[in-house]
């Protein structure tokens, strides 16, 4: 069974991040105009404002969209295959991951869940996920074992 889980949150759709980015972005054309035709020229710094506010703008429409920005700057993740088990939790942090060959033990804790291998102990975390999702992890991890015969203890809840 394979598991993978997107660890960036969806921004929520509201007309309140419409009507925000659209005004960021008119106000940036405006200020561009206005101050290019009081001055007849328009200073590196009125440039930079106004690339400021449009690029607001831009963000807020997307987020609007239900596109997280984050994901630009990089990957946060949990993939359960029947080979490995990946865990990436921050954007710099590196990829973690351990081979089911490894493993010799499993742990479940109230917020985590520890993959015990030869080398190493990946501790994986899942207090801000929903609970369904928390489940589908949990199952998934659950009958990997099960099929590798891997011990698996579960801490009191």
């Amino acid at each position: 069974m394979k598991y993978y889980k997107d660890l960036h949150p969806q921004p929520e759709s509201n007309k309140f991040h419409l009507i925000l980015g659209i005004l960021f972005i008119i106000l940036s054309i405006a200020l561009i105009i206005t101050n290019f035709v009081e001055d007849g020229f328009l200073t590196i710094f009125n440039w930079f404002y106004s690339f400021i506010l449009f690029l607001n703008g831009v963000v807020i429409l997307l987020q609007y969209r239900g596109i997280n920005i984050d994901r630009i700057f990089g990957k946060k993740f949990i993939r359960v295959t029947p080979e490995q088990i990946c865990y990436k939790p921050t954007h710099r942090s590196k990829e973690q991951i351990v081979n089911w060959k490894e493993v010799e033990a499993i742990k479940f804790n109230i917020y985590s869940v520890d993959i015990i291998s030869h080398s190493h102990t990946l501790n994986i975390s899942y207090q801000s996920q929903s609970f369904q999702d928390i489940q589908l992890f949990k199952q998934t991890i659950l009958q990997s074992a099960e099929q590798k015969s891997i011990p698996v203890q579960h801490k009191n809840q």
